[in-house]
């Protein structure tokens, strides 16, 4: 009879996910650590690179059985714990994270080709004011302020320019 599997919490050493994963992958485990693309500048180049989502923490998929193993994997501190008990994350909860994860990244988009002015008109394609439209104000680096008409009141709301539409 086969033992039964969940996904567990694991917490790393600083800056050691990705790697952490990678190795219990290696040995046969299921593991994963979510990951977001995000813009790096350095002084002299910008770069895009992929960080984790949650710093620190990777999950595996395992049996009671097979956590002595895990925890002997070097970058891993410990199981994280709730009531007692290593922390059990279920299916549908991992799913939710992938979910996240592909949404931010197919909205990642190059600053560059988001040329917003005042009076420009955009629809907002994400989060909570999805499908609202307005009017730009002005941006502020990576952002636009957009006046935004909804129910007989304006919203002024500062929006990621990644997350709108030009309205045309």
């Amino acid at each position: 009879m086969p033992a039964t599997t969940h996904w567990y919490v694991l917490y790393t050493r600083s800056r050691a996910e990705k790697k952490v994963a990678e190795t219990l992958k290696k040995h046969g485990f299921r593991s994963y650590c979510p990951t977001v693309t995000t813009m790096k500048q350095w002084s002299d180049r910008k770069k895009k690179v992929q960080e984790p989502l949650f710093r620190s923490y990777v999950f595996v998929c395992a049996s009671e059985e097979e956590r002595v193993p895990i925890l002997q994997t070097p970058g891993v501190m410990n199981f994280v714990y709730w009531q007692g008990k290593p922390a059990v994350v279920r299916q549908k909860e991992i799913d939710a994270i992938g979910i996240f994860t592909q949404e931010l990244d197919l909205h990642e988009v190059d600053e560059l080709s988001l040329e917003f002015e005042a009076g420009d008109s955009a629809r907002v394609d994400w989060g909570a004011f999805k499908g609202m439209e307005g009017e730009c104000i002005a941006r502020q680096g990576n952002k636009v302020i957009l006046h935004i008409e909804s129910l007989g009141q304006v919203i002024k709301a500062e929006i990621p320019a990644v997350h709108l539409l030009k309205i045309r």
